[in-house]
């Protein structure tokens, strides 16, 4: 992935994130193609979104646990404040934030349950094109 197409937002609270949403997803929500959640770094790593940094002499991979695909092939990528996989202010935070660009509350139900969520804008509106959910829980 092009580096100068991704926008990185550091968000150290939900309430933060949800700030940063406001300021930088909502007036580019039409443009959105689709939208992935994950628990953990490990999940978003797992699905091929992280980048290198280098700190002190050494390689550390950073992942998104938000990320907004567009359009036209940018991204922007939440670090912290967002997330999925428990019942908690990370997950209810996403689900607000998700409800605010239109993917219905039926969906973002089940974002607690779930390690990875992806969601698609296609003509019909929004769906699910894959999770990985939580068995027992």
């Amino acid at each position: 992935m092009n580096n100068e197409k991704i926008k990185k937002i550091w968000a150290d609270t939900s309430l933060g994130a949800v700030d940063e949403w406001e300021k930088n997803v909502i007036p580019v929500q039409d443009q959105i193609a689709s939208v992935k959640v994950f628990e953990t770094e490990y999940d978003s790593k797992q699905s091929a979104y992280y980048y290198d940094v280098y700190e002190n002499g050494k390689v550390r991979q950073r992942c998104p646990y938000v990320v907004v695909d567009l359009w036209n092939g940018d991204s922007i990528w939440f670090f912290g404040g967002l997330c999925c996989g428990y019942c908690g202010t990370g997950p209810d935070k996403a689900c607000l934030c998700l409800e605010k660009i239109g993917i219905p509350e039926e969906l973002t139900a089940r974002i607690e349950y779930a390690s990875r969520l992806n969601f698609v804008r296609e003509s019909e509106g929004w769906r699910e094109i894959w999770g990985k959910y939580y068995i027992n829980r």
